[in-house]
């Protein structure tokens, strides 16, 4: 089973079971689009497109000219690090979250990239206190339950913790990924699992776009 860690994008609608949590969101998102002229929310629009539909360049493009008109928005530093982590430019990626996390330092999906990011650099006791963070912060996030879920199954082998997350995961997503639904059955059957399984079915940090 191929996994990869899993993060947001900002002024896309997250899965949730609390509804006033999505109503606080969609009043957040309409908050976030008044501060904008219309050209810049169009290109803006534009650039959430681009990486909705992986044309990370012409977001990145896009985005790294709006953080420079508007450079008190975390909302758009967030999604310029999320294009820059997407090509591959993690050092960007980290220097364009950093700023975002600077202007609101309590955003879940800014949180959650920040683990992604440590994870890949091999932080993961820094991932998993940022994963925690965004949960903290709302508990019903979809994506740090999974990316927790995978720190302790992979990293710590902490298998009853990682069946917890897993299960909430599902539950929020009401059980739509096949794979980690039959996973799940498998680590709760037995907590003496193969450790030949790593090898054979590499399991990587969801990389997904809400």
């Amino acid at each position: 089973m191929v996994c990869a860690i899993a993060i947001g994008l900002v002024g896309c609608s997250q899965q949730t079971i609390n509804s006033k949590a999505s109503n606080d969101n969609e009043h957040s998102r309409r908050a976030f689009h008044d501060k904008l002229s219309n050209v810049e929310l169009k290109s803006y629009q534009q650039a959430i497109t681009g990486l909705n539909e992986s044309d990370f360049n012409v977001a990145r493009t896009l985005l790294q000219k709006l953080s420079k008109t508007r450079p008190k928005l975390a909302e758009i530093h967030f999604n310029l690090a999320l294009a820059h982590y997407k090509l591959n430019e993690l050092e960007t990626a980290e220097s364009s979250l950093d700023q975002a996390l600077k202007i609101n330092p309590d955003n879940p999906q800014a949180l959650v990239l920040k683990g992604v990011i440590e994870t890949k650099n091999g932080n993961i006791n820094q991932a998993e206190y940022l994963y925690k963070k965004a949960l903290g912060l709302n508990q019903n996030y979809v994506n740090a339950h999974y990316n927790l879920a995978l720190l302790y199954d992979i990293f710590y082998q902490d298998i009853p913790l990682a069946a917890r997350h897993y299960q909430r995961y599902l539950e929020l997503t009401d059980y739509k990924d096949k794979q980690t639904v039959v996973w799940l059955e498998e680590i709760n059957s037995s907590f003496n699992l193969d450790s030949q399984r790593n090898q054979d079915n590499p399991r990587e940090p969801l990389a997904q776009l809400d």
